[in-house]
């Protein structure tokens, strides 16, 4: 989010996602916060619109719950770093 790049804000997100037979994830919660609601909400927004590889029993696909960590940190702007040099 725009106000969590202004003020700095980076943090690591744990998520409990339930995921279809098909790959889609039916609920999203929080499981770890970042330490920032915004990043938090972002984080939730992003992995409800994912898709999943389903988990499989043999050769069927079946209903599953799985933990997905994200990342959410700032990077150095390239185009200002290219006018520095």
């Amino acid at each position: 989010p725009e106000m969590s790049r202004r003020k700095g804000e980076e943090g690591l997100v744990m998520l409990k996602v339930d995921v279809d037979r098909v790959g889609r994830p039916t609920q999203v919660e929080l499981s770890k916060s970042s330490g920032y609601e915004r990043l938090d909400r972002a984080a939730l927004n992003a992995v409800s619109r994912w898709t999943f590889e389903p988990a499989k029993i043999g050769p069927l696909a079946v209903e599953s719950t799985i933990k997905v960590p994200v990342r959410l940190r700032l990077e150095a702007d390239l185009a200002f770093n290219r006018r520095q040099l």
